[in-house]
């Protein structure tokens, strides 16, 4: 691993604080016809059924919560459920440095006990549910992967790929549908018990977040390989690669990079987008969004790749 804090910038307080690139892309898939997976990033949430992506420059300066979320209950619960997973987990401000993990706890339940409520007040949402995978990023380069569900969290360390998340979903056998244990919602009273894992990252690290529509499709080996070609496009070569396979569920995909140079609004510049993309301001940072027609090209010649509706 590299040292910590080798790509990082003095804050106005004389504090460090880390620079994250993130490249998130989300897509309803080959055979659904809608998307209800949902990402959100620091409180701002997106989805929809038109092939989406989104480019930011996020200054560490403060923690970042980026999630990943797979509804459940039909297309208009599931999509209603993911979203609102994403917003609230991704909003959530944590009080206490020295108590993230009970946080963290609490916010799940939260959400999932809103889940809940809405789907008993709302007959056409009854039963809606949702997994969720995300990561809490610290300014001194530690941060917390959390799951319920099997959406999941990797990181790329050293030139190897390991999954920081745990599936509550046992592998399909004789006997066992493979069927989940546990998400946010669902119709159910239940007791979560997210999966919390703590990790140290820094300059060289990459970390994955994505729906059980890329690892069902795409395994550990290949994602790995992806990562070590060293490519800043590795979100969009995964949804291609799963969309060449068929992709037979909503596939989303979020990395996360340490930036090597401090990102401002003057040089926000780091990944190449295509120029149909419009800038919008945002309290983390720089944002570059667009929905992407059939055929979506990346500007750098490395990097372009068809994504496909």
């Amino acid at each position: 691993m590299s040292e910590p804090g080798a790509f990082t910038h003095e804050t106005s307080d004389g504090k460090k604080a880390a620079q994250y690139r993130i490249v998130a892309v989300t897509n309803r898939g080959g055979v659904r016809s809608q998307n209800e997976d949902a990402i959100g990033i620091s409180g701002w949430a997106f989805s929809g059924t038109e092939p989406t992506a989104l480019e930011i420059a996020v200054d560490g300066a403060i923690p970042v919560i980026v999630v990943v979320a797979d509804g459940m209950g039909g297309h208009r619960g599931g999509a209603t459920a993911s979203r609102l997973v994403a917003e609230s987990l991704s909003k959530w401000a944590p009080s206490e440095p020295e108590n993230f993990n009970g946080e963290i706890r609490t916010a799940i339940a939260h959400t999932s006990r809103r889940l809940l409520d809405d789907g008993r007040t709302r007959p056409e949402l009854a039963g809606m549910g949702s997994t969720v995978a995300g990561v809490l990023l610290r300014p001194d380069g530690t941060g917390i992967a959390f799951n319920v569900g099997d959406s999941r969290v990797y990181q790329f360390n050293g030139g190897y790929l390991g999954q920081l998340s745990v599936d509550d979903r046992p592998p399909a056998a004789p006997g066992n549908n493979g069927v989940m244990t546990q998400c946010l919602g669902g119709g159910r009273e239940v007791r979560l018990d997210p999966h919390l894992f703590e990790f140290d990252w820094s300059g060289g690290d990459s970390l994955l977040i994505c729906s059980d529509g890329l690892h069902d499709v795409i395994d550990d080996v290949s994602m790995e390989d992806a990562f070590r070609t060293g490519n800043p496009a590795v979100a969009y070569k995964l949804v291609n690669k799963t969309l060449a396979l068929g992709a037979p569920d909503n596939v989303s995909v979020v990395t996360i990079e340490w930036a090597p140079v401090p990102m401002t609004r003057e040089n926000d510049s780091l990944i190449p987008v295509a120029e149909e993309h419009q800038f919008s301001t945002a309290p983390w940072g720089s944002v570059r969004t667009a929905a992407m027609p059939t055929t979506h090209a990346v500007a750098d010649e490395e990097r372009t790749k068809e994504v496909r509706q």
